[in-house]
């Protein structure tokens, strides 16, 4: 049987102009008046539906074809108009629905699995769309992007302003016993990350990322009332991180995820004699590796995406347990205007930290996205994004307000420019008296301004 969308007619001008008289005809009579039908047969539903298809009125197409398939109508045919009516609007991911349905009466039509692999992809479905290799490997096998083992390049860059700096010297970190007092602030940051989107088989498609941040620390400490060490050094963290999702059925996804973390560090450890009454230092450079693991399962549909994930870490010495839910919204079905929403709670110690992300983000010109974000509550050795932000190189991160702009070149290159103010918390320790101490809080502004690029092959 050939499928074909046209039926065949004479090029003459008169016989066109009939066709259409004929099928406004049709409109005026039946169309018009669908809802009080009882019963929408095929032999209408066809004819409705082809015309809207060949004058582009999409927007009826799509409601004649939905009411179509309500009163029991369902074929190749009007799956493959109702599928191209949603990708012609833009509306990626409702499109995808209908061609899934199309394949199921032709499963290697190449048509429909073409258009469903771009509207996979168009929607951010990337899993969804690598699996499809799995699925029709007949069809899909020779073509280039089978044959990619990178798909997406990112590099990012930045700088983190701090407003710690001028705190130091004018803390009285001694108090008013004057015993002993410690604290080791947060300065600068410069950050780096190089990542890749990879596909070991063409039915996969993963994330590696390797990111280097260089941290400015300023501690000092007091002893007995006098200055006694004013320690500058610079903490350097390395982390490896990947992310393997898994398809585990259409729209669903479990996603484990790992990030391997080496710090060096140069801080100064002390310690008191009380027999000889003095105090000695050393250097603590002999950091164990930290890292964070977590677990993710998403379901995927048109217009909504659900989720929820676990992750247990070990930051700092000390190991926590992360539970985090995700509800993200696409209300037409597509990118060019969205909403994440993400509630997390934290266990550490007997404490509970719980913390909030909201995205909002759209599509302003072909060229031009924006977003804006807000992540508040209590991080603290917490992680974000399935593992990928590690919240660990300073005390507590009250709250993260964050605009992004990203500039499209073309359909390959992607730029990006991001700028967040953070509020965040360090602690310092001060003696009372000789057996109690307290940590004090010191709040403080940072400036974070990163660039990136992502280049997709």
């Amino acid at each position: 049987m050939k499928k074909s969308f046209h039926i065949p007619v004479s090029n003459t001008a008169s016989v066109r102009i009939f066709l259409s008289m004929i099928f406004a005809l049709i409109f005026i009579v039946t169309g018009s008046h669908l809802s009080a039908q009882e019963k929408l047969d095929f032999k209408t539903a066809d004819s409705l539906t082809y015309h809207f298809y060949e004058t582009g009125n999409w927007q009826k197409l799509i409601e004649t074809g939905k009411s179509a398939i309500q009163q029991g109508q369902n074929y190749y045919f009007l799956r493959m108009r109702i599928g191209i009516a949603y990708y012609m609007l833009g509306h990626y991911r409702a499109a995808a629905v209908h061609f899934e349905k199309a394949l199921e009466f032709y499963s290697n039509d190449n048509m429909a699995l073409s258009y469903l692999q771009q509207c996979y992809e168009l929607g951010g479905m990337n899993t969804e769309a690598a699996y499809l290799n799995k699925r029709f490997p007949v069809a899909l096998e020779g073509s280039a992007k089978s044959k990619l083992f990178f798909r997406d390049l990112f590099l990012l860059s930045g700088v983190s302003l701090s407003g710690n700096d001028n705190n130091m010297q004018d803390l009285d970190i001694a108090g008013t016993a004057g015993i002993y007092g410690e604290a080791n602030l947060s300065g600068n940051m410069i950050i780096n990350h190089a990542g890749a989107n990879i596909s070991p088989r063409p039915d996969l498609f993963w994330y590696v990322g390797y990111s280097n941040i260089r941290l400015d620390k300023h501690q000092r400490i007091v002893g007995s009332g006098i200055d006694t060490i004013n320690n500058k050094y610079t903490l350097r963290q390395n982390q490896l991180y990947v992310s393997f999702p898994i398809r585990a059925a259409k729209g669903w996804q479990i996603i484990p995820a790992m990030n391997l973390i080496s710090i060096s560090d140069h801080a100064i450890l002390m310690s008191y004699d009380t027999l000889a009454q003095e105090y000695s230092s050393q250097t603590g450079t002999a950091i164990p590796l930290n890292y964070v693991f977590a677990l993710k399962v998403m379901k995927d549909m048109p217009y909504l995406s659900l989720g929820s994930s676990f992750g247990y870490s070990r930051l700092n010495f000390n190991d926590q347990l992360q539970l985090s839910f995700d509800f993200n919204v696409f209300p037409f079905a597509n990118l060019n205007l969205y909403s994440f929403s993400r509630i997390a709670t934290n266990y550490e110690n007997g404490q509970i930290h719980n913390h909030f992300k909201q995205t909002l983000g759209g599509r302003i010109t072909d060229w031009l996205w924006l977003q804006g974000s807000y992540h508040g509550g209590e991080m603290r050795n917490a992680h974000d994004e399935n593992g990928l932000l590690v919240f660990n190189t300073t005390g507590l991160i009250n709250s993260r307000s964050s605009a992004t702009i990203y500039f499209l070149i073309g359909n390959k290159i992607t730029f990006r420019v991001e700028y967040s103010f953070i509020q965040q918390q360090d602690e310092y320790l001060e003696y009372t008296d000789y057996n109690n101490y307290t940590l004090n809080p010191l709040q403080y502004n940072n400036h974070q301004i990163l660039g990136g690029i992502k280049w997709k092959l």
